[in-house]
């Protein structure tokens, strides 16, 4: 089954039962631009005729300076879908002489809900984020590097976590 025909590509996707809309599938992808995440759902049109349409689009405030959002995934917790995602201020994922942040969003339309997880932290490349829930709710690990520079390549830093205050799961 097609379940885009946008002109535009698209890069990656990940299809998963969403609590938000009673666990119908539904599916994120990034535009090739990498400047969106595009959240899909069935949506019946006025033929009767269910197909896959946007309900939520991701997307950054420009004040920010982070555009480019790279290693989107969803997680689920409590009731909710969120998306994790790493954000650049640059297009090239690959140049490791970029500091990087880590981001979180939901995904119900008209929720502007986008936060960075990893404001105010040290310029530093922050890649690969996966989720952990745990007893006191989902953490957010990552490897980080020390951005590469004209005489030095990055240096490893470790995996580091970070809290998305989201809250412990409940019973």
């Amino acid at each position: 089954e097609q379940l885009t025909d946008d002109p535009v590509g698209f890069v990656g996707a990940f299809m998963w039962n969403a609590p938000e809309y009673d666990n119908e599938l539904v599916f994120m992808t990034t535009p090739s631009g990498r400047q969106s995440i595009k959240v899909f759902r069935k949506v019946k049109g006025f033929d009767g005729v269910l197909r896959w349409t946007v309900v939520k689009t991701v997307s950054t405030d420009p004040a920010l300076g982070l555009p480019f959002f790279f290693s989107p995934e969803p997680m689920v917790h409590n009731g909710r879908s969120y998306l994790v995602f790493q954000l650049s201020p640059d297009f090239k994922f690959y140049d490791k002489s970029v500091p990087t942040h880590i981001g979180i969003s939901g995904i119900l339309p008209r929720r502007n809900d986008l936060r960075v997880l990893t404001e105010g932290g040290p310029a530093r490349l922050r890649l690969d984020p996966e989720y952990f829930i745990t007893a006191k709710g989902p953490y957010i690990y990552y490897k980080r590097s020390i951005p590469e520079t004209a005489t030095s390549p990055p240096l490893n830093d470790g995996v580091w976590y970070v809290d998305t205050k989201l809250g412990p799961p409940r019973r």
